[in-house]
């Protein structure tokens, strides 16, 4: 499903413009990439698009819908609709990573998907940790417990803030085609911000933040 943004300007929370007048598109087609300088306000935009209320003025669609996160039901809604994998990845650290990926699940009722949870520990090589503790694996190894936390939602679409930060190329790289091959399986609209020009595919949709534009490559 596609997010559309229509002459949106956003502003940051000091009330500085991030980008005006944007008309822009992310779909399914292909992973969607958002570059820039540090500090220009990637990471604004994507918590916006997780339905984080910032000052705009303009339009948002998500697929036919068209988001204005002005009311309680609305951002509910919205945000059963996305997974957001901010740089601050919200683990429970005295949870196990079996405990984090199924709590959520067991605290809205959503049905449990245990055959591609498996398929996914194994492929984040996360198999060997699932009794672990969270606080006692490596700053790489919880970003992947995010990631497969994330993937493990089956939403529409999927929001991730620089998902390979803390990780090798082997592990970036292995990230990358997992959130790539569940875009192509499943038809989820992911987006992501990075800074790692190496973790982009050839075929990927990018996008820039620069002099307050948004800049399509």
């Amino acid at each position: 499903m596609m997010i559309n943004l229509k002459a949106l300007t956003l502003y940051g929370f000091n009330g500085s413009i991030i980008f005006s007048n944007a008309t822009c598109s992310f779909d399914n087609d292909q992973l969607n990439f958002i570059i820039g300088k540090s500090g220009i306000g990637k990471s604004s935009l994507l918590a916006f698009l997780s339905g984080i209320p910032f000052k705009t003025s303009g339009e948002v669609y998500f697929g036919d819908l068209k988001r204005l996160f002005q009311t309680q039901n609305e951002l509910i809604q919205h945000r059963r609709s996305v997974a957001y994998i901010p740089q601050q990845l919200n683990l429970f650290n005295h949870f196990s990573v079996d405990q984090n990926i199924k709590f959520y699940f067991s605290q809205t009722r959503t049905p449990f998907d245990t055959t591609l949870y498996d398929a996914l520990m194994e492929k984040l090589t996360l198999h060997t940790k699932k009794d672990v503790l969270v606080s006692e694996l490596s700053i790489g190894q919880q970003q992947r417990v995010a990631i497969l936390r994330a993937l493990m939602m089956k939403t529409p679409y999927i929001l991730a803030d620089e998902p390979t930060g803390n990780l090798d190329p082997k592990n970036s790289k292995l990230v990358i085609d997992i959130l790539d091959e569940f875009r192509k399986q499943f038809g989820t609209t992911v987006i992501i911000v990075s800074q790692n020009f190496a973790d982009i595919p050839i075929d990927a949709k990018v996008v820039e933040i620069k002099n307050e534009t948004l800049i399509h490559h």
